[in-house]
């Protein structure tokens, strides 16, 4: 079982191990309060080995979602905050996971990106400002293969961002509501540093 060599480099953790014997190198975690030991970071590293250990092929030919499941997701949770790295999860889960299951990381090019995300235009009621999630999520996703050498180019890169429905346009205050809002707002600091003193 391969446990890998754990080791903190510019501020963060990361893990050494080795592929048909080449070397891999993982981020793993900024070094923090909630990661300032290699024990604390020691599941990160176990989820990232645990399709290595279990046979299965090297990185870069796994498919997006294994690479998302066991490699860009323990990333994210240990690097990003609680609600954006569920939002993470909650988007890809629902317009990504099931269109690209079976799809090769390293054989996902930019023409490829393009259908999908047009394709989730075509078949969904998303907004444009969703489509612009979408493709960040991806690009970050892509991006972390690149950086953790399983990929080489971000194929996201180049893509055009489809137009999706218009947001709803936000109601706009006309000055007396304005005046209102603000009056009423003063009068509660007003209120709370009263019952201060």
């Amino acid at each position: 079982m391969k446990k890998g060599y754990i080791y903190k480099l510019n501020g963060a953790w990361h893990v050494r191990y080795r592929v048909n014997g080449k070397q891999k190198s993982r981020r793993l975690a900024p070094f923090s309060d909630q990661y300032r030991t290699i024990k604390s970071v020691r599941p990160l590293a176990d989820a990232i080995l645990h399709p290595v250990n279990q046979g299965r092929q090297p990185a870069d030919s796994h498919t997006i979602q294994e690479f998302v499941q066991h490699e860009y997701f323990p990333y994210a949770k240990a690097d990003k905050r609680p609600s954006t790295y569920k939002g993470y999860v909650n988007l890809y889960n629902g317009q990504i996971a099931a269109r690209v299951s079976r799809v090769r990381l390293a054989s996902f090019r930019t023409v490829d990106a393009q259908r999908l995300l047009d394709k989730i235009a075509t078949e969904t009621d998303l907004s444009r400002r969703s489509h612009i999630h979408l493709k960040a999520l991806l690009s970050g996703i892509f991006a972390y293969g690149k950086r953790t050498g399983a990929i080489d180019v971000n194929p996201i890169v180049g893509c055009e961002i489809p137009k999706g429905r218009h947001d709803t346009e936000t109601y706009a205050y006309n000055l007396d509501e304005i005046k209102l809002i603000t009056d009423n707002l003063w009068q509660r600091i007003a209120r709370t540093e009263v019952g201060r003193h």
